[in-house]
């Protein structure tokens, strides 16, 4: 009787003991079901990065295809500005439409002071005084033919130049044409010339008297920019790389400003943005 006894109370204890084990077993279960739960809640109420990311680029697309848009009309600017603003208030009104099904605010808003005061942008890489200096804005090994490649309403501070070099594939200048506030010294492999350059008016450097297409010939190029701070104003190189026609070119940068609002976050992000390209 007694071993009996021992032998149920071991059993009580063993039962005890598994019981245990099972509430800490599902208390652990419930606390990681819970947390995935809050955890894909909170993902889905906040605009993660990739969706913020989404929608700089989508605007920044929308201002170029309708700045672009704008200029091939051939109207005269103010007409071209009541068509711009007319398109971002509709891509505005749909943008914040689409995004209200998510229960997330999301509003573009947009500044054209620099289109309206003709502040053009710098040669820098990203538009700025305070942008990279040097930079390369066409790569080379891709580049085979140039078409177009012109700056106009170009201001060089006084007393600074700027540079524009086309190098090939070793990294060596095949042609190169250095301006300042009133003139230009053209250098390639074979011969140099200089002469007045007219900032309002512009050249296209294609043409014979610069020797572009001389110089650079067969050679696929890159086309670099020295100096790019020290002179501001427009620019647009067409031609064809990977046997497809692309196309760069700068007039100013506008500013755009996108409000991100849920019910748990807030953002205001002010974003530069080239145009046309």
């Amino acid at each position: 009787m007694e071993l009996i006894e021992n032998r149920n109370a071991q059993f009580m204890l063993l039962a005890s003991f598994i019981i245990a084990v099972g509430l800490v077993i599902t208390t652990v279960i419930l606390n990681s079901i819970i947390f995935e739960i809050n955890t894909a809640v909170g993902a889905g109420s906040d605009p993660s990065k990739n969706e913020i990311v989404n929608h700089i680029q989508i605007t920044k697309n929308e201002f170029g295809y309708l700045y672009t848009t704008a200029n091939g009309f051939g109207w005269p600017i103010a007409d071209m500005k009541v068509f711009f603003n007319g398109e971002m208030n509709t891509f505005n009104k749909n943008l914040s439409k689409i995004n209200a099904l998510r229960g997330e605010m999301v509003n573009v808003s947009w500044d054209l002071r620099n289109w309206n005061g003709y502040s053009y942008a710098n040669f820098t890489e990203n538009g700025t005084y305070n942008g990279a200096n040097n930079w390369t804005m066409i790569y080379g090994a891709n580049v085979s033919t140039v078409d177009v490649f012109r700056f106009w309403n170009a201001t060089i501070f006084p007393g600074k130049s700027f540079k524009i070099e086309a190098r090939n594939s070793t990294g060596y200048t095949l042609w190169s044409v250095e301006l300042n506030s009133t003139s230009y010294v053209v250098t390639n492999t074979t011969k140099s010339s200089n002469g007045t350059f007219i900032p309002d008016a512009g050249d296209d450097f294609t043409l014979a008297k610069y020797y572009f297409n001389q110089s650079v010939s067969s050679n696929r190029v890159s086309i670099n920019i020295i100096n790019g701070s020290n002179a501001y104003g427009r620019f647009l190189v067409h031609g064809t790389a990977n046997n497809r026609t692309f196309y760069r070119g700068r007039d100013y940068i506008l500013n755009s400003t996108l409000t991100y609002s849920t019910n748990r976050v807030r953002a205001n992000l002010t974003i530069p943005v080239s145009v046309p390209w």
